[in-house]
């Protein structure tokens, strides 16, 4: 059975694309966007908190997780949540190591 730590680990490859912009790639991990990771009857559930609740890279950043974990052996869903009422502050992110 896929675990959180499987969904953590594909998070791991998905790179914000506004850093990536920068020159400066982050995962959506490491940036702390990622505010709550589940796995429940076969669906993985994440939710997101943007840098901006209005970011335009919201339905990338979803569509590229969708894609990677669905890969996961165990997944037959995603389910990615916006959670505007989180404001992204640079406290929120992870060692990238």
């Amino acid at each position: 059975m896929s675990t959180t730590a499987d969904v953590v680990d594909r998070l791991r490859t998905i790179t914000d694309p506004c850093s990536a912009g920068l020159g400066a790639p982050v995962d959506v991990w490491s940036l702390g966007l990622v505010d709550d990771v589940a796995v429940v009857d076969r669906t993985a559930r994440v939710r997101l908190v943007l840098t901006d609740p209005s970011c335009v890279f919201f339905r990338t950043i979803s569509e590229a997780i969708a894609a990677a974990l669905r890969r996961l052996p165990d997944v037959d869903a995603v389910d990615v949540e916006l959670d505007a009422t989180v404001l992204w502050t640079p406290d929120r992110m992870k060692d990238r190591n």
